[in-house]
């Protein structure tokens, strides 16, 4: 998965510069830095990057997700710009699901973008409260519960 480092931070840089209003725009643009440096070589040794492919293999989208103990923290969702609206966001809100129930997480939040706040929604998280953030205007936390997998009985007559 480290091998689509590069990959993973072209596709970002793509979706922010979409996705984002001014002057966040601008900034990227003036410091493309900047995304390189919000990825963690942690994410790729701790299974948390989860990547959407199309059907020539090619990456048009990942999620990251982070433990914390009761709820899973979405670091990051993007979707390449010419995939927007096709159902890779919601493939990847899906796979978090799976994976966040693998480590017994009972509920993913998110920090949202307000541009993404439509999309969110509609893909199962409620608005939680909003949180100030160090160098932005306070955001809205969503939350979203994750169904636990069922545990089957291996008794076939639970009498």
């Amino acid at each position: 998965m480290i091998a689509d480092f590069a990959v993973l931070v072209d596709l970002q840089r793509r979706a922010s510069l979409a996705g984002y209003p001014e002057p966040v725009r601008s900034i990227l643009e003036a410091h493309p830095e900047f995304i390189e440096r919000s990825f963690r070589p942690e994410w790729f040794s701790g299974d948390q990057v989860r990547v959407a492919v199309d059907g020539r293999n090619d990456s048009v989208g990942f999620a990251v997700l982070a433990r914390s103990g009761e709820e899973a923290e979405l670091l990051a969702l993007f979707v390449d710009p010419g995939h927007w609206r096709r159902g890779v966001g919601k493939a990847l809100i899906d796979a978090a699901i799976v994976l966040a129930s693998e480590w017994g997480e009972a509920e993913i939040f998110v920090l949202a973008n307000p541009l993404a706040l439509g999309f969110y929604t509609s893909v199962g998280f409620v608005h939680d409260r909003y949180v100030d953030m160090p160098n932005a205007a306070v955001v809205p936390r969503m939350i979203l519960k994750v169904p636990q997998a069922r545990q089957l009985s291996t008794d076939p007559d639970p009498q």
